[in-house]
């Protein structure tokens, strides 16, 4: 059975299952001034008037007017709650532990399901479902660091192929120097290859025309590409407006932060 009908907010009962944090107050007091202003989706409620998808709507709504109508779906069907809460959560601006937590969980109830099984009930491609789920490969640390916001999923991923030293040694090279996913991604593969990652502190490329040289903090054949694709990327933004002398001078400043 499903039917359409409109309940009090004050009428309707938390999910349960409901796994989010809840965000500050003005974030759902603005969200329910949303829903107040346009309601554009229905609730998800049971019978019994338990929300299954809607919590943080209602939330909201609370705030302003508990006696503000919500018009709601209420269906008595079989509902896998955390996959409906997933479906609906993975379309917001998660971060992507977040997305992490609630794909694990959704796996950890759907003992013996695959990624790409959670893949097809998203609308993800698996191999996006699979790099997400990788954490549960790695070490505490890098989890602690995904719950900060510090690293990326595409960060976890390249870590998750090592073992815990090469994790480790991972890890740190990412929050020391801010290494990018390609620095990470070449690291990763030399360390699975057992190739000793040779660094310089300085890298004088020989050219027809001249040289360039970089210096910098161990410097590896990845860091190398990674910023001489970022001095060309500036060097062009620059070449229709300033002089070379100007320009280096304008790299010297932005490299002190002036």
């Amino acid at each position: 059975m499903r039917k359409l009908a409109k309940f009090k907010a004050r009428e309707l009962h938390e999910n349960p299952c409901h796994i989010r944090d809840p965000e500050p107050e003005a974030e759902r007091r603005a969200l329910g001034m949303s829903v107040i202003r346009h309601q554009e989706l229905p609730l998800i409620v049971r019978p019994e008037k338990v929300i299954f998808d809607g919590h943080r709507r209602r939330a909201g709504v609370m705030l302003i007017d508990p006696d503000f109508e919500l018009e709601c779906l209420v269906t008595d069907e079989e509902i896998d709650a955390r996959e409906i809460q997933l479906i609906t959560d993975m379309k917001k601006k998660l971060r992507p532990y977040e997305k992490f937590k609630l794909m694990e969980g959704w796996m950890t109830e759907h003992a013996g399901d695959t990624a790409a099984r959670l893949a097809e009930r998203l609308g993800m491609t698996p191999g996006n479902v699979s790099m997400t789920l990788s954490l549960t490969k790695c070490i505490p640390a890098w989890h602690s660091a995904a719950e900060a916001g510090r690293v990326s999923v595409s960060d976890w991923y390249e870590a998750s192929r090592l073992d815990d030293k090469g994790q480790h040694e991972l890890l740190a090279m990412k929050m020391t120097t801010g290494a990018s996913r390609e620095v990470l991604k070449s690291a990763s593969r030399k360390k699975r290859n057992g190739t000793p990652l040779v660094r310089m502190q300085k890298v004088k490329i020989a050219l027809p025309a001249g040289a360039v040289v970089l210096t910098g903090n161990e410097l590896g054949m990845a860091e190398v590409v990674e910023m001489l694709a970022e001095v060309l990327k500036e060097a062009k933004k620059a070449a229709d407006t300033f002089d070379v002398k100007t320009w280096v001078k304008m790299m010297a400043d932005k490299s002190k932060g002036g």
